[in-house]
């Protein structure tokens, strides 16, 4: 019996700063992404990780960043939809790690973490990086935009609970607009600042070819007794790179909340 499509992701739930963190995918493609990542499966995935406790994304590295890569002879024609040959499925197992090709990771952090293969997604699951003195300085990270004055399309309130809540919408062109309610979170190391709410937003590209997009922006929040409150409205834009045209599915994270997700097309002039 052939393995069903998609992808699966095996790593550890924690691990001490500086040690190695093995990540096992295994992936299984149709003909169609085979054919459209040209026999190399890994060019279809992405192993994310979106932290929990500061802003930013971390892809883990694939292939040496220093490496010269030979010219590929491109495959023959995918066989007709039809045929016996369409129906084949190819199962690749790679083996990753975080300190893969000389990255490092010199402080503590919490990840979401899940992988993305072509149109398939893996589950969302914790990783803890622990570390005694220091925290892992922050991701790339840019400020929310200011709130729209539309009144004739009201921004999501924030939740009368602890939590996270997102839409799609168009207003000036495609937009992640929603709000959150979240713990005030204390220093956890003497010599470092609180953390600074925030929402990292994760688009990934439904297609065969696969493909991540990214970014995460800090929030003008309030106190309300023992909880930061924000809204936000963040052009889909500014995530990077530009999302494919065709069919995407957005990840918004807050911190610890459960993530949302939600599906967009990303056409022309959006």
């Amino acid at each position: 019996m052939s393995a069903p499509l998609g992808v699966t992701l095996e790593f550890p739930g924690q691990a001490l700063t500086g040690s190695r963190v093995p990540f096992k995918v295994t992936m299984t493609a149709d003909m169609t992404t085979y054919h459209a990542v040209n026999g190399i499966l890994d060019r279809a995935l992405e192993v994310v990780l979106v932290r929990r406790d500061r802003p930013g994304i971390r892809l883990l590295a694939k292939v040496d960043p220093h490496a010269i890569l030979l010219e590929e002879e491109p495959l023959p024609p995918a066989p007709p939809p039809d045929s016996p040959e369409a129906k084949v499925r190819v199962t690749e197992v790679r083996n990753l790690d975080l300190t893969d090709y000389g990255a490092t990771h010199y402080g503590g952090a919490a990840y979401h973490v899940f992988a993305t293969f072509g149109p398939w997604l893996t589950e969302i699951r914790p990783l803890a990086i622990e570390d005694r003195s220091r925290s892992l300085p922050w991701g790339d990270v840019l400020p929310a935009p200011p709130l729209p004055d539309d009144v004739e399309q009201p921004l999501p309130a924030v939740p009368p609970a602890r939590g996270l809540v997102a839409a799609v919408v168009r207003r000036e062109g495609l937009r992640v607009e929603g709000a959150m309610r979240s713990p005030v979170v204390p220093s956890r190391f003497r010599d470092e600042p609180p953390p600074a709410p925030f929402v990292t937003l994760v688009a990934l590209h439904r297609r065969p070819e696969g493909g991540v997009s990214g970014g995460s922006f800090l929030l003008p929040v309030r106190e309300e007794g023992k909880d930061h409150v924000a809204q936000f409205s963040i052009p889909l834009a500014k995530i990077a790179p530009r999302p494919v045209l065709g069919t995407c599915r957005i990840l918004v994270f807050s911190g610890d909340l459960p993530p949302v997700a939600r599906e967009f097309l990303w056409a022309k002039g959006a």
